[in-house]
Order: C-alpha cells, then sequence, then structure tokens
C-alpha cells in the first residue's frame, strides 16, 4: 500500500503534539511565580477601590517571590521585580517601588531592563524634588551599553526638563536638542522641538524659538498630507504649535 510509507512519513515528520508537551521541560520556580503574577495582576485590574489595592499588592509581592532572595543577573528575574515596582510605584509606595526597580537593575546588567529601572529610579527622584539624584540618574542612563535609542530620548528628554524645572534653559536647550536631532518619528520631533524652543523662550532667544518652530512646520507639513494614518495626528500636533502665539513668526499662523 503506497499511501502507508507516505502516512509513516507524515507522521515521523509531524510528531503527535502530546508527545511534544511530554518532552517539553516543566516550568522553573521563577516562571511559576511570573505565571501566578500575571494572574494575579490581571485580576486585580478589574476591580475598584480598596479590593483593586490589595489586590495589587499581592501581586507585587508575588512578582517579588519571582526574584527570590538573591540578585543575580537574570532577565526574568530583572522583569520580575521591575513589574512589581510598577505596582508600587502605581499605589504610591515609592520606597518599595525604589527597592524593586533597583532589583530589576541588579538583576538585568547587561539587558533593556536594566537602563528602564534607571529610567524608573530618575522618576521617582524628581517626582520627589531630588533634582541632583535625578540628573545624575538620567545621565547614568546614557552610559549604559545596553541603553536603546528609546531610552537614551526619554533620558535626554528628562535632562532637559530637568533643567529648565532649576532655571537653566540653555542647558536644557542642549538636551532638547539631542532629543530632537534622534526622535524616532515626526511626533516626537515635534515635542522636542516644542521644548526646544520653551527653552529658547525662557533664555531670551526669541528669534531662535521663531526659526526652529517656521522651519520644522515647513519641513513637516508634507508629512501631514500624506494619505497615511500618522497624517492627522502629525496634522494636528503643527496646528498647535499655532498656541505658542506669543512668539510665533506670523506666517506660522
Amino acid at each position: 500500500m503506497p499511501w502507508l510509507g507516505l502516512y509513516l512519513l507524515v507522521a515521523h515528520a509531524f510528531p503527535d503534539p502530546q508527545d511534544l508537551a511530554s518532552k517539553a521541560k516543566p516550568p522553573t520556580a521563577v516562571e511559576r511565580w511570573m505565571a501566578q503574577a500575571r494572574k494575579q495582576t490581571q485580576l486585580a485590574r478589574g476591580l475598584q477601590g480598596v479590593d483593586r489595592a490589595l489586590a495589587l499588592e499581592q501581586a507585587a509581592e508575588t512578582w517579588l517571590r519571582a526574584v527570590g532572595p538573591i540578585f543575580q543577573p537574570d532577565p526574568l528575574a530583572a522583569e520580575a521585580a521591575f513589574r512589581a515596582g510598577e505596582i508600587w510605584r502605581s499605589l504610591g509606595k515609592v520606597g518599595l517601588a525604589r527597592s524593586a526597580f533597583q532589583m530589576a537593575f541588579d538583576c538585568g546588567r547587561g539587558i533593556a531592563f536594566a537602563p528602564r529601572a534607571l529610567l524608573e529610579l530618575a522618576h521617582l527622584r524628581r517626582r520627589d524634588r531630588e533634582m541632583g539624584a535625578a540628573l545624575a540618574g538620567y545621565a547614568r542612563v546614557l552610559k549604559l551599553p545596553e541603553t536603546l535609542l528609546r531610552q537614551e530620548n526619554d533620558a535626554h528628554e528628562w535632562l532637559g526638563r530637568c533643567r529648565l524645572l532649576l532655571d537653566q534653559p540653555i542647558l536644557a536647550e542642549a538636551r532638547f536638542a539631542i532629543w530632537q536631532a534622534n526622535a524616532e518619528g515626526p511626533m516626537e520631533e515635534v515635542r522636542a522641538a516644542t521644548a526646544r524652543a520653551d527653552a529658547f523662550l525662557k533664555s531670551g532667544h526669541t528669534a531662535a524659538a521663531q526659526s526652529l518652530l517656521l522651519a520644522l512646520r515647513h519641513r513637516l507639513r508634507p508629512f501631514a498630507e500624506l494619505p497615511i494614518p500618522e497624517a492627522p495626528p502629525l496634522a494636528r500636533a503643527l496646528h498647535r504649535l499655532s498656541a505658542h502665539s506669543a512668539f510665533l513668526d506670523p506666517a506660522l499662523r
């Protein structure tokens, strides 16, 4: 029977899924804790008030159980600590959030969770008005070899915004210029250029702000007119530049 040989060949090429499942490696303890924490986090999102807060606290504690008592570089442990930090931060428990993000950094050296954790730690410092520590944290992000462009841009943005809060617009403009030059799309470039124009204004360079935004609108307007999904929000963003009517050139209005 010729089909028998074909059947055996196909059966050999595509083994029974149950056989594959039986040979699959069982999940590690870290993976089991993470699966449980994920489920708890999802369930908590559907609750409200005190019930939600208590459920999120339980989920955060479960995420941390996945980290274990020894903080060694490990992608899963880094993610688990980071997720716990996000929950503690959302609940306003700053001390616990800092601790968790520090764990994420310690466990995430060499991977993307390290700069992400440093950014979160710097954000917490900034919100507590610890500007020196925040600036140091953002600058440290830029020195890590594993930092991605998205994280570099975030660091430059917040270094600039911190400098503005410290009434240092010239230093802020320099950071915003780097951010604008490396923007990952036109919408982000609009945000960076707007921040840069604000820094120019605060340092008394009105003409520089005018020139910057005029050039930006002239260069990006053709993209806002293309028949693509990204065009309408870009057009609205360019239109919002007119809110800076106190210093915009009439050609922009």
